[in-house]
């Protein structure tokens, strides 16, 4: 017959000690990650980081690229802005801003977190809190202030953007100053049926991007190359 023995209190010590410590890792690692300049990366979905698979929840460094193909979504979580990487984009992160490849993305942000993207840097105007969106295909942008207004710079010129304001531009030409029309209801990012389709039903498999995809629309493992 087995003989069960009770824990020493040496035992139970122990281990109410790594229970301890256990805790104390997971409350400070979100403050370790701001503190060396990095952000918290969470992903639904096969996104990848410097071009390798991403845990669904990583840190990653200045200089490091997002890549979200059909099917997955990010956000990146930088202390005072979130930045959502919507399905089939790519951005690369760059501390208080992110550079735009092609794709979409939404800005939520209290700190002038930036988007730069073709000849574009688009900033929340005076440094208030905004929340806009951008997007980049065929070789034009779309520039949506949903919350606040924008400065958007060429690098010679800068033309302010009203809250409410949309403005389409060409990635390699000159601003269009005159070019602002009201966002209508519709959100300049557009979502089709099977992305729909897939953020609903990602809910249950995505966890928490799939949920902030969805209000946007009306496991801890550092996978970065690059060093804090």
């Amino acid at each position: 017959m087995a003989e069960f023995t009770t824990p020493t209190e040496e035992a139970i010590l122990r281990l109410q000690l790594q229970r301890a410590l256990a805790i104390c890792v997971v409350l400070l690692l979100p403050t370790l990650v701001f503190a060396s300049g990095a952000a918290m990366l969470t992903t639904a979905g096969h996104a990848t980081v410097n071009g390798s698979d991403s845990p669904n929840s990583s840190a990653v460094f200045d200089g490091d690229v997002i890549a979200t193909p059909i099917g997955a979504a990010a956000t990146i979580d930088s202390q005072g802005s979130m930045v959502l990487v919507m399905p089939n984009s790519s951005v690369q992160f760059k501390g208080n801003a992110v550079d735009m490849g092609n794709g979409d993305v939404v800005v939520t942000t209290s700190k002038a977190m930036a988007v730069k993207v073709g000849k574009f840097t688009i900033t929340p105007a005076a440094g208030q809190s905004a929340k806009f969106e951008v997007s980049h295909a065929a070789g034009m942008i779309v520039i949506s202030a949903r919350q606040g207004s924008l400065n958007i710079s060429d690098g010679k010129n800068t033309q302010v953007l009203q809250e409410g304001q949309q403005t389409t531009q060409s990635d390699s030409g000159e601003l269009a100053a005159k070019d602002q029309t009201p966002a209508s209801g519709t959100s300049a990012v557009h979502v089709s049926k099977t992305t729909a389709w897939w953020i609903g039903g990602g809910i249950a498999a995505g966890g928490a991007t799939a949920a902030i995809l969805l209000a946007t629309r009306g496991s801890s493992h550092a996978v970065s190359t690059s060093t804090p």
